[in-house]
């Protein structure tokens, strides 16, 4: 494990029996855990993050294969882009409402992802956010929300209902590509306008 000036720089495989054993230690003096820095930890099945950390940036987690559960105390601010990238075996991940940033692609590829609520001070889900997570069924979306990015929702082929929040003007470009489950869609009166592709094969 490699830590630098109150960020966490490198976890390896070697590392996760001492997070399990002696969590209090492993995250002492972090506040940002960087780029890649869980990036392909195999034997991650289960993290709690701590309020003390504010940031997690970019690739944080990426292909950390194994992880299935993970917990966001309050305290954390951002969700970088791609940040539980290819975490295909994640099933429940809570997220606090601290949380104001969630990165392009956060969750892309989380393909067990079955549910997750948006806390309610973010007002945009980026491109890609929950692109190919095929057994998402439900997402609320809070009410600030006034954007949603290009494929947001693309593959996302379990999902059945969605509500888009008033304040929404646009769908943007393959938003519900290929939602393939999708039942029901309630749009606001303030959309003026439906991106190309926005619900193609749904």
């Amino acid at each position: 494990m490699k830590k630098v000036n109150g960020s966490l720089i490198k976890v390896t495989d070697s590392d996760i029996g001492f997070l399990k054993s002696n969590p209090k230690e492993f995250w002492k003096s972090i506040v940002t855990i960087r780029y890649r820095a869980f990036s392909d930890c195999h034997e991650l099945k289960e993290i709690i993050i701590p309020g003390s950390i504010t940031n997690i940036e970019n690739y944080a987690f990426y292909a950390c294969a194994s992880l299935q559960k993970m917990t966001i105390l309050k305290g954390v601010t951002t969700l970088g882009d791609h940040s539980c990238f290819y975490c295909g075996s994640l099933k429940k991940i809570t997220i606090p409402k601290s949380i104001t940033s969630i990165g392009n692609s956060a969750f892309s590829n989380c393909k067990s992802l079955k549910k997750i609520t948006i806390p309610i001070y973010i007002d945009k889900i980026n491109d890609e956010t929950f692109r190919l997570c095929k057994s998402l069924k439900a997402i609320m979306l809070p009410k600030k929300i006034k954007s949603i990015g290009n494929y947001a929702f693309y593959n996302c082929s379990s999902l059945k209902k969605i509500k888009l929040p008033e304040k929404i003007t646009n769908i943007s470009q393959g938003t519900f590509y290929n939602c393939t489950s999708l039942q029901e869609i309630i749009i606001p009166q303030n959309v003026t306008s439906i991106e190309q592709n926005a619900f193609f094969n749904c």
